[in-house]
């Protein structure tokens, strides 16, 4: 079964609202779709679960940290991923709690919608 390895963060700012990202789907197989998302993404095959965590904060948000914080969580599970087709596979993740100064300005990368730092209860019902 493949493996995929990735880290995520928690980014806080100083009134504690969390840095998510809203995805909407406008076409393929999730066409239709909506999803929050923490800042975060695989990691390098050699690259230690932290830098991939400060490489993918950079890479979506332009914010370069010197460390991802604390690691709070690291969890093995079966998924799924769409790559022309759906494939099984396990995938490896550790979480990271970072603080940070104001959040972003919002953002339009890669089909993500940065909606800065909302409220943390903001994504519930959505």
């Amino acid at each position: 079964m493949l493996r995929r390895s990735s880290s995520r963060l928690l980014v806080l700012d100083p009134d504690n609202n969390v840095l998510l990202f809203r995805f909407e789907h406008k076409k393929g197989a999730l066409m239709g779709q909506t999803f929050w998302a923490t800042p975060g993404g695989g990691v390098a095959e050699g690259e230690a679960f932290e830098q991939g965590a400060i490489r993918e904060l950079f890479g979506e948000t332009g914010v370069l940290v010197k460390t991802a914080g604390r690691q709070v969580a690291q969890w093995l599970l079966p998924s799924y991923c769409l790559l022309a087709r759906w494939l099984r596979l396990t995938s490896d993740t550790s979480l990271f709690v970072s603080m940070s100064g104001p959040c972003p300005p919002q953002l339009d990368r890669d089909g993500a919608y940065g909606n800065g730092c909302p409220p943390v209860a903001e994504p519930s019902g959505t």
